[in-house]
């Protein structure tokens, strides 16, 4: 349970569309991540209003910098499907010309 203590910055809280233009995720997205717990559940605020404190938005947008990139793999993939494509296939050893 996060507890505030009384400072000259309250904690704010977002909105939907605002979340989305933050992280780049549709709101479907958004919602299948909070499901599977990769994304902070937001808060109800009243009737079906709810909104995402935006310490815990912040803290998840840092998490996402602070990970691996997966570059690599993508590139080595993508030689290997180059490879196959100029070697004629899959354990092909003759290069066509």
């Amino acid at each position: 349970m996060t507890v505030f203590v009384k400072s000259e910055n309250p904690p704010s809280i977002e909105r939907l569309p605002q979340v989305m233009r933050r992280v780049g995720y549709s709101r479907s997205s958004l919602y299948a991540m909070i499901a599977a717990g990769k994304f902070p559940a937001p808060i109800l605020l009243g009737g079906r209003a709810v909104g995402w404190l935006s310490h815990e938005v912040d803290e998840w947008i840092s998490s996402r910098v602070r990970a691996p990139r997966g570059g690599a793999p993508m590139i080595a993939k993508s030689a290997n499907v180059a490879e196959q494509i100029v070697n004629g296939g899959p354990g092909s050893t003759e290069v066509k010309k």
